[in-house]
């Protein structure tokens, strides 16, 4: 028996009935008339998001998506409301909870695994807040407690808006359309040098001078900076693949698909950021190990062509990708900052030195690190200006070893999830979900080992999110009346599989 409708706190607008909003992806039309401006394609993304949102008071499921498109594109340029400035990130997760409150007002069981995941996120924000109150500046505390805790309301919100695999496919339109138009953007700002094309571009990172001249002319995509977009793409092209293997769709589905994947490939390349090619690497690997489907020889075929053609082009162009330490000053920056990063830790080993302090304190260090290393490639120019560029060494040196455990613990969770679902699930689809999703995670840890996605980037709870909603939709939805706080009670795990008919 369905569950009673939620009555909304306001009068339901009235949209087309259709599956997918596609209206909501309108916007996206105009770029190549708007694209231009940086303001000017941020004005159409959050429209985008905004649409989506509306979206959502008919059907929950379009409410992450808001947010989750927001990942995919440019999240942190700031919004002036009142005199104040909010970020677009921090905007579209209130706007997200009061389109949301109605159905915080029931109960959806996550299981003991669900449970579990959340309690350890709830943990890593109780411990970092309480270092940061200690150690650092009232600013420095709310600004990070205010990230962390929106990541946790996306994780969360993930499995109370999804009620069953129709929304998850729907869901999954949408983002494969909004991947694949940012990857499009990509090659178009790729060729804009040597064919003239247009040039898409948004507000990059603060350290950028407004233009992708910046960057070495590194594809943004539709993201604030080359690392960042090299990084969703990676993550929603392997999401797509373990359905592509494993999703018994039709074959122009598959190839469809397929062709969106090799563009995400491509829009990746580039951005020639070294480290997606490493991270993809390992995803691969693993997914291959787990994977045991009709198609495994093809896929081993194809990471093997694919692997060749790229060492290949690469060298061949003499592109970033062939660089090194020797003759790369990010590359060469790279080990001065992690050996910083591990003495500052050694030092401060069980509570840190609380958030965002490592380039006041770093400097205090540079007689710890090889007078070769500083030299290389000026590397020592660095210090004092940049943060670690690894998010374990960034959780010990900020807020120390028991947070780095409780970090550490969070992906392992993340990782079990998904392992028992692909391992358990009855259909199909969610099984190919569960393989993407370990692979995205792996790939996601991988990545963060050289960036500092912890401060800057909310794409891990979306995993995370998802390994909480994939168990819930291959069953039955479960849902009971009770207030929001219960979300958090651990209740028995209910049996996957739907139960035989009794004989009549």
């Amino acid at each position: 028996m369905s569950s009673p409708a939620i009555p909304l706190p306001f009068p339901r607008l009235r949209l087309p009935d259709w599956e997918v909003p596609w209206y909501a992806l309108a916007p996206l039309l105009l770029i190549p008339l708007l694209g231009g401006s940086p303001g000017a394609l941020n004005n159409i993304l959050f429209a985008v998001e905004l649409l989506l949102l509306v979206a959502g008071t008919r059907r929950a499921v379009w409410v992450p998506a808001a947010l989750i498109v927001s990942e995919m594109t440019s999240s942190n340029y700031m919004h002036e409301i009142g005199g104040l400035e909010m970020s677009n990130r921090l905007l579209l997760s209130f706007l997200s909870f009061l389109v949301v409150m109605p159905y915080l007002t029931r109960r959806i069981e996550v299981g003991t695994r669900g449970a579990l995941t959340i309690g350890v996120a709830c943990a890593f924000l109780l411990l970092t807040t309480f270092v940061n109150m200690v150690l650092v500046d009232y600013g420095a505390t709310l600004g990070f407690l205010r990230f962390i805790a929106t990541g946790i309301f996306l994780m969360v919100l993930i499995p109370i808006a999804i009620r069953d695999k129709d929304d998850v496919l729907d869901l999954g339109k949408v983002l494969l359309v909004v991947a694949g138009v940012a990857a499009l953007v990509a090659v178009f700002q790729s060729a804009s040098g040597s064919l003239g094309t247009p040039l898409y571009e948004v507000i990059p990172h603060a350290g950028a001078s407004g233009d992708l001249a910046s960057w070495e002319n590194r594809a943004l995509a539709l993201s604030e900076n080359p690392v960042l977009a090299s990084n969703v793409q990676m993550i929603a092209g392997l999401f797509a693949l373990g359905v592509v293997l494993l999703a018994p769709v039709s074959p122009q589905t598959k190839r469809l698909v397929m062709l969106v994947i090799l563009l995400m490939a491509a829009a990746s390349y580039l951005t020639f950021t070294r480290s997606w090619v490493l991270s993809a690497g390992i995803a691969l690997v693993v997914l291959a190990s787990f994977y045991r489907g009709k198609y495994w020889r093809e896929l081993l075929i194809v990471v093997v062509i694919g692997a060749a053609a790229f060492w290949y082009v690469s060298g061949a162009q003499e592109t970033r990708y062939t660089q090194t330490a020797a003759d790369d000053d990010s590359a060469a920056a790279r080990p001065v900052l992690w050996e910083l990063s591990l003495n500052v830790a050694t030092d401060n080993p069980w509570f840190g030195i609380g958030y965002d302090q490592f380039r006041e304190v770093s400097p205090g260090y540079t007689d710890t690190v090889s007078e070769a290393a500083l030299e290389r490639q000026h590397a020592g120019d660095v210090i004092g200006r940049e943060n670690p560029h690894n998010d374990v060494l960034d959780v010990w040196v900020s807020w120390g070893f028991f947070a780095l455990m409780i970090y550490v613990a969070l992906g392992v969770v993340v990782g079990l999830n998904f392992i028992y679902v692909y391992r358990n699930a009855a259909d199909q689809v969610i099984r190919g979900l569960a393989l993407g999703g370990l692979a995205a995670l792996v790939a996601y840890e991988a990545n963060s080992m050289f960036h500092n996605f912890i401060e800057n980037s909310l794409v891990f709870w979306i995993i995370a999110g998802f390994s909480l909603v994939l168990p819930k939709v291959d069953r039955p939805p479960v849902v009971t009346g009770g207030p929001f706080g219960r979300l958090m009670r651990s209740g028995r795990d209910v049996e996957w599989k739907e139960s035989q008919k009794a004989p009549g």
